[in-house]
């Protein structure tokens, strides 16, 4: 059966009786209230036992901190939302849509959302076949593309890790594991990191991973000469000439090539653990380099870019 979509009010708000009283398979722009969501949460969400076992998918929250929850709602707080499709089925069940309705009740805002009632119940089976974009199509489609930026397609990865990594280590306080782990950020403020240090990041995500010395290619030391570059481009392509040359290096450069020749596989530490360790003594030397001084004891942490 073709579904039939609605012209309805711009203003009107989703109830009961849309999701109860549905003839037909339809589909409607519905305002949909905080206190909605949270009463179709209650009452309408399934779970896997009221659905056969390769059809489970649509499992409850297990808690309210949901990385996934904690995106829409910043999304939904700074207005930056279009109307996705969640459905129910012609019983009255929430088959697809269990992040957003959770998101709206965290969140206190009410927003538009395509809403698909009298679906067939076993239309689980059909959903999220579709594999998401990444972080490096998202960026690529949206910003690299575009005249100011003219980014190759084969520099999309280098330049995705440089944006999105860099923007996790120095977006938190306490350079931990976890603490990195646990960022997360919407697409505008990506795009908006990304354009604040495009030029940086031009940079450095067109430079060759052949060079020598050894680790030229890795992300931590891309991140670290990204934001030397955005400091200082003069001072950045000053320290390349130094890594790549085979004149007499300066002391910080020196300690930047025993940094990068070292090995993961070689360390106790695992790879989020080495990331931080490398980039944070990464930054340490190149904020030495900037400043004309050279490294006199073990390179130390406190010291930031």
């Amino acid at each position: 059966m073709q579904i039939q979509i609605k012209r309805v009010p711009a203003f009107e708000t989703l109830t009961s009786e849309h999701i109860e009283n549905a003839e037909h398979e339809s589909a409607s722009i519905l305002r949909v209230t905080p206190k909605m969501a949270q009463e179709i949460l209650d009452k309408r969400n399934t779970t896997p036992s009221d659905l056969p076992e390769h059809q489970a998918t649509n499992r409850p929250l297990r808690d309210k901190k949901n990385k996934k929850v904690d995106l829409l709602i910043k999304d939904m707080q700074q207005g930056n939302w279009f109307p996705t499709t969640v459905i129910f089925s012609r019983d009255g069940k929430l088959r697809d849509g269990q992040h957003r309705f959770s998101a709206i009740a965290q969140s206190k805002a009410t927003v538009n959302l395509l809403v698909h009632v009298g679906a067939d119940p076993d239309i689980m089976g059909k959903l999220d076949r579709g594999k998401p974009r990444s972080i490096k199509e998202v960026l690529g489609l949206n910003l690299f593309q575009k005249p100011e930026w003219k980014l190759k397609a084969s520099y999309w990865a280098r330049a995705e890790k440089i944006i999105s990594r860099g923007m996790s280590y120095l977006s938190v306080r306490k350079k931990t594991k976890s603490n990195i782990a646990n960022f997360f950020h919407t697409d505008e403020e990506l795009f908006n990191y990304a354009n604040k240090k495009r030029d940086a990041v031009k940079w450095s995500a067109g430079l060759s991973g052949n060079k020598k010395p050894k680790g030229f290619g890795r992300v931590a030391f891309r991140i670290a000469l990204a934001e030397m570059y955005h400091k200082s481009p003069e001072k950045a392509l000053l320290l390349l000439h130094a890594l790549v040359s085979e004149t007499k290096k300066s002391c910080p450069s020196n300690a930047i090539v025993d940094i990068m020749g070292e090995s993961s596989k070689e360390s106790d530490l695992d790879h989020r653990e080495f990331f931080i360790d490398q980039i944070q003594r990464l930054f340490y030397c190149m904020d030495r380099f900037l400043k004309g001084q050279g490294i006199t004891k073990r390179i130390g942490y406190k010291i930031k870019l």
